[in-house]
């Protein structure tokens, strides 16, 4: 590839991701549940989206497509990694203080809600995450591979798994607060 054609595919490349970029990190954020993992999750996003970008047809959805870049690789590579123990960071524990960024991401969402929802199975919880992101039901199948029937039952069933648990927290803080 010359000069001018990588230039130019680099120019068209960020136009089209940049603007995505928060929305991209908000869900890395909510599948890694971690703040540098979910950096490094939408940084390798970037970078494969970028590698494979002549794959990209031009003219159909590039979110749908840099969102399923995104979702491959973090179930290739960071589930695995969720099933070793977490590990904090030294610098993190000893400053105790958590960054605006992170503070601000923390309260976005109800506290219970927000657990709720990291509670979710996987499969349940992405679903769930890239509806809450404007996706079709047409488009979350395609980023997760799964056929139309199954995103709209994987949806239906995390609404009905967090409505549970809602309702099951706050019929236990009645019931506390009745003490």
């Amino acid at each position: 590839m010359n000069q001018g054609s990588l230039k130019e595919k680099k120019e068209l490349f960020e136009k089209q991701a940049f603007p995505l970029m928060p929305m991209l990190y908000r869900t890395a954020l909510r599948l890694t549940r971690n703040q540098a993992d979910a950096e490094d999750l939408v940084q390798n996003t970037f970078l494969r989206a970028f590698n494979f970008y002549d794959k990209f047809t031009q003219g159909t959805s590039f979110k749908a497509w840099i969102f399923k870049v995104m979702t491959n690789i973090f179930i290739n590579e960071y589930r695995k990694q969720s099933k070793d123990p977490q590990k904090v960071p030294l610098e993190d524990y000893l400053m105790g203080t958590p960054d605006p960024e992170h503070l601000f991401f923390e309260n976005l969402v109800d506290e219970d809600i927000k657990r709720a929802i990291e509670e979710l199975p996987d499969q349940y919880r992405l679903t769930f995450l890239l509806y809450t992101e404007g996706f079709s039901y047409k488009e979350i199948a395609s980023i997760t591979e799964a056929n139309l029937g199954t995103v709209m039952s994987r949806l239906h069933r995390a609404r009905r798994l967090l409505q549970e648990k809602l309702y099951n927290l706050k019929k236990r803080e009645v019931q506390v607060s009745e003490l």
